[in-house]
């Protein structure tokens, strides 16, 4: 499980600076500090219990400065994919459940947009309790634990959304962008009813 969590990153752009590299012991120095979580997940059928490793940000130790615009999510995801996936499930089409579009809004921050070009790079380091040594990570973009992991997410999955044409509202004039169900609408003209 530790393992396939570290093949996860380096498969998400999460590349290791391996310990060989000139800049390694600089990025060791200034990497954010972070941790592999361990647990077992549901049993499946047949009793058996998955192990599942997760490399998370110590985001208690590395807050945003006060003043950063950060936000929790204010729709759950199972609230997004009945709205996304089975609109108007109260009253189907006679033809069957009618899909407007599949994604993926699990909470998946590995695959958030990556930063944008030109930002300076910064990396997280993990203790390998395996091998006894560091792991340092370039940051691709916020891992979980960091308080800007759920606003990088949700501008992707926004920007995938305005992609398959449905349309962005706003609530009272807020320029925020709202991923409630109430806001998300794709138009009539576009709709593949």
């Amino acid at each position: 499980a530790y393992d396939a969590e570290h093949a996860s990153l380096e498969a998400n752009g999460f590349t290791e600076v391996l310990q060989d590299d000139d800049d390694y012991e600089h990025c060791l120095r200034i990497a954010k500090p972070g941790r592999v979580i361990y647990s077992l997940k549901r049993a499946t059928s047949d009793g058996n219990r998955r192990k599942k490793c997760r490399a998370v940000e110590q985001g208690h130790l590395t807050k945003s400065p006060i003043g950063t615009n950060t936000y929790s999510p204010v729709t759950s995801h199972e609230e997004l994919r009945a709205t996304v996936l089975r609109p108007n499930r109260n009253a189907p089409h006679p033809d069957g459940p009618r899909l407007l579009a599949k994604v993926d809004v699990c909470t998946a921050y590995l695959q958030s947009n990556s930063f944008p070009p030109g930002t300076p790079k910064t990396y997280h380091k993990f203790w390998d309790p395996f091998r006894k040594r560091w792991i340092v990570r370039f940051e691709r973009t916020h891992l979980y634990g960091s308080d800007l992991a759920a606003k990088s997410w949700y501008s992707t999955v926004r920007e995938q959304l305005l992609a398959q044409g449905y349309q962005q509202g706003f609530a009272k004039d807020s320029p925020a962008a709202n991923l409630n169900a109430e806001y998300l609408r794709k138009p009539a003209a576009n709709c593949p009813c």
